[in-house]
């Protein structure tokens, strides 16, 4: 029997319902570590009532500072789940730009309902902040229930918040709400056909919000998140072996990072979504044959993207964006 009623207005609520579905199925691959559905949501739960003890409730801001991991993946599920909206740090950003973020969320913070920053132990360093107001994620989480969580967000809830430098070129935090990312989640299952079975290439960095499209769309699926680490992103042939031997059936990627790829055989890869930039009818020619290649398009503000097109590759000059 559900632990709640799983309202699906709510994007973590997606994931709790797959989670009932398929407890044992594969939710997440790092490395050579495995979790659950079952598992991925009970560390969730536990961190999550954490976070309620310290105070997290609606519209509270808890950054995540972390390197891709389970350990990331497992805080942003956690804070959604407390009922809070979490705040990607890059780990990778200038110190100079993370310390204005930070600074930003303590400003913006609803009064009374001070931020709280999730970060890995060896990362926490990078911003000047209470320790108690800090949860490490590498530690684990006691004495905290395992069952999902009582409801606390309705759809326009923030779900989170990404900041982008904009046309200013100083960096602004958008306020995202559930129910826009519940809604591009539920087209993209329609528009890439994912479901029980496929991989899902985490690449995206925590600070763009491809990375939501990436997480969301595997959990809320069945699909598996395939985590991968920033150094693979530095070469094409890296990539393409990690798509080869994860067996990656889907994952959204920039078009100049796609046309670094080498020409591999990829049985497995059937559904690409680029966007952040101009996509081209070369590259729609070489990765449309045989897949489903969408080229997707919008600013942040309009969560993740509004406009989308199936290229078929067949050499249009300029490849439509929906």
């Amino acid at each position: 029997m559900p632990n709640h009623e799983i309202d699906p207005s709510a994007v973590h609520h997606l994931f709790e319902a797959q989670a009932e579905r398929t407890p044992e199925a594969d939710a997440l691959i790092f490395e050579q570590e495995r979790l659950s559905y079952g598992e991925l949501n009970d560390r969730a739960n536990r961190l999550a009532r954490h976070l309620r003890a310290m105070g997290v409730v609606p519209e509270t801001l808890v950054g995540i500072l972390a390197e891709r991991s389970p350990e990331m993946v497992a805080g942003v599920l956690a804070t959604l789940k407390a009922g809070g909206a979490y705040v990607p740090l890059d780990p990778g950003y200038p110190a100079e730009r993370l310390g204005f973020m930070w600074a930003d969320v303590g400003r913006g913070s609803p009064a009374g309902r001070p931020p709280v920053l999730l970060a890995q132990r060896r990362l926490a360093d990078a911003l000047s902040e209470d320790g108690g107001r800090t949860v490490f994620l590498d530690d684990e989480v006691a004495g905290h229930p395992a069952r999902n969580l009582a409801g606390r967000a309705h759809p326009d809830s923030l779900a989170y918040v990404i900041y982008t430098s904009g046309s200013t070129g100083r960096p602004k935090g958008v306020l995202v709400p559930h129910r826009g990312v519940v809604n591009v989640i539920r087209e993209s299952e329609r528009l890439l056909g994912v479901g029980p079975g496929d991989r899902v290439l985490q690449l995206a960095s925590l600070g763009f919000d491809a990375s939501a499209l990436e997480i969301f769309t595997a959990l809320a699926t069945g699909a598996c998140l395939v985590l991968t680490r920033r150094e693979t992103l530095m070469s094409g042939e890296a990539l393409g072996r990690e798509l080869r031997d994860r067996s990656i059936t889907t994952m959204a990627i920039p078009p100049s990072l796609l046309d670094t790829v080498p020409d591999l055989d990829l049985p497995s890869l059937r559904s690409i979504i680029v966007g952040g930039e101009a996509c081209s009818a070369a590259t729609a020619a070489r990765w449309a044959a045989g897949r489903r290649l969408v080229n997707a398009y919008a600013p942040t503000e309009a969560t993740i993207y509004a406009t989308a097109a199936l290229l078929t590759g067949d050499g249009a000059a300029t490849p439509p964006i929906g």
